[in-house]
């Protein structure tokens, strides 16, 4: 297969890679971007801006249902799932500026050729991707990290998610566990707690949240606890 040479090739269209493809570009490199996913990354996708709206609309939820503690009078709330996740949709389209097939074409307005696939490296400045062979001599690496799932008995019998899943259930479940009580578990606990879903968060450390203040960590733990989450540690 013939050779596609450029002066940058980038692994990962997150946060980090778009902006080194767009500082290449402007400065007159030709330049590749190269995702197997989607545009935008984890935080963008599966992480910050879609936990960060739903955390939002959970709050929102939350107040209106304890509105009387403020003299408001309002009838029962209630959600429709569905909505809120167009909702989220949206905000991530307008944070990416589109589809992520739109922000590509947008990407390519800057001259940044955009590829999606698995890349492969040949060599160490070769490529191939979807079938082309790429080259350049200077190739970033901006692919970000992935979930370690904990080798636990029978995990895989019964199955589990994780964030990716987790910003886009189709349907709530009843009952969620969710395993680690750092920031992000914790994150996940109470919005999904406010949408009516029994949630139990299981920590194998003696404390919760043990990479915060301590003392700002035991309130917000006390707060959860009273909202009615389950929180159980050394497990």
């Amino acid at each position: 297969m013939a050779n596609q040479e450029y002066d940058l090739l980038v692994i990962g269209a997150g946060a980090a890679g778009s902006t080194a493809a767009s500082t290449a570009a402007e400065a007159g490199k030709r330049v590749a971007l190269l995702e197997r996913d989607k545009i935008g990354g984890t935080c963008l996708n599966y992480g910050c801006d879609p936990t960060k709206t739903m955390i939002y609309i959970a709050d929102l939820l939350y107040k209106v249902r304890h509105a009387e503690r403020f003299g408001l009078r309002i009838r029962e709330a209630s959600f429709d799932w569905n909505s809120v996740l167009s909702w989220v949709q949206q905000a991530q389209k307008r944070v990416r500026g589109g589809t992520s097939e739109e922000a590509a074409a947008s990407l390519a307005q800057k001259g940044i050729e955009v590829m999606i696939g698995e890349a492969v490296f040949l060599s160490p400045h070769e490529l191939s991707i979807a079938g082309k062979a790429l080259s350049a001599s200077q190739i970033i690496i901006a692919t970000g990290d992935e979930n370690i799932v904990p080798t636990i008995d029978g995990l895989n019998d019964v199955g589990y998610i994780t964030n990716v899943q987790a910003v886009s259930l189709p349907t709530l479940p009843r009952r969620l566990a969710i395993l680690g009580g750092g920031a992000i578990g914790m994150e996940f606990a109470q919005l999904f707690h406010r949408f009516g879903v029994e949630v139990t968060v299981l920590e194998h450390s003696p404390t919760l949240l043990d990479k915060e203040d301590r003392e700002l960590a035991d309130m917000l733990c006390t707060l959860l606890s009273n909202e009615g989450l389950r929180l159980e540690t050394n497990v």
